[in-house]
């Protein structure tokens, strides 16, 4: 996992794919509707709205995604946890490269300019 600035997301250049297709949206990412956006190597994903409450959240894992989250606006409170000690709730599906699974994680709080990468383990 990586939690850092946007500004430094080029030095993770060969840990995170697409980098340069990331920036490229980025910089034109707030004059976007929200959908779903696919570029080379991968897809980006606008959305908007009111985050859940931790009791009614789960976590999600991919087997084979990257899954970097930035914040344009507002803040959002996220957790991490290895996948390794959370309990499945939602079997891995294939099509969608999604699972989803119950536990405790650590938490930390993301701020417009700052993004986290996890990665498919």
């Amino acid at each position: 996992m990586i939690f850092d600035s946007i500004a430094y997301l080029e030095q993770y250049r060969g840990k995170i794919p697409c980098v340069d297709g990331i920036l490229a949206f980025l910089a034109k990412a707030d004059q976007l509707k929200a959908g779903r956006y696919d570029f080379d190597g991968g897809f980006v994903m606008v959305q908007e709205g009111v985050t859940r409450l931790p009791e009614q959240a789960q976590f999600e894992a991919h087997d084979n995604y990257a899954d970097l989250q930035v914040l344009c606006r507002g803040g959002e409170r996220v957790e991490w946890a290895d996948r390794a000690t959370l309990s499945e709730s939602v079997p891995y599906d294939a099509e969608k490269d999604i699972a989803f699974f119950h536990g405790f994680g650590v938490a930390f709080d993301l701020a417009p300019g700052m993004f986290y990468a996890v990665f498919p383990h």
